[in-house]
């Protein structure tokens, strides 16, 4: 459902409507599910799109990875970025918002402001990963 604003900038035209291989409207896929079907247990990240971009400067971040996921230094090894969009208005998105760019300076600090202490406590994001029974639109979100 794509509105027209003149004012939108292009990045977040594609965040916004550049499709699945770009990002992942957590905000209308949680509108028709239960809450125990939500893909995160902290609230507020479920109403997000989370996006990808290219890390073109490797010198970008303070090499945190927040995910802990990779060994070793994670910025030289990961071309492609996850991002997050939090919109101002969850019923108008393209009115702005906040972006916070995970492995970027201060991206726990810039979570945990936005979503609380439980959105980056290491358990609780690992608990959200491996959740074996999760679903995304009736496909299990399983790994």
């Amino acid at each position: 459902m794509r509105r027209h604003f003149e004012a939108i900038s292009p990045i977040l035209e594609q965040i916004l409507y550049g499709g699945s291989s770009v990002s992942l409207n957590l905000l209308s896929i949680t509108q028709s599910l239960p809450e125990e079907a939500h893909l995160f247990r902290a609230h507020a990240l479920n109403q997000v799109i989370l996006f990808k971009y290219p890390n073109f400067d490797e010198s970008q971040g303070d090499g945190h990875d927040f995910l802990n996921c990779d060994a070793g230094n994670a910025l030289s090894k990961r071309p492609v970025e996850t991002g997050i969009y939090i919109p101002h208005d969850d019923r108008q998105w393209e009115t702005g918002g906040v972006a916070i760019y995970l492995r970027s300076r201060n991206s726990t600090v810039l979570l945990e402001e936005h979503f609380g202490p439980e959105a980056v406590e290491q358990e609780s994001v690992h608990n959200d990963l491996r959740a074996p029974n999760r679903t995304i639109s009736g496909r299990s979100a399983s790994r």
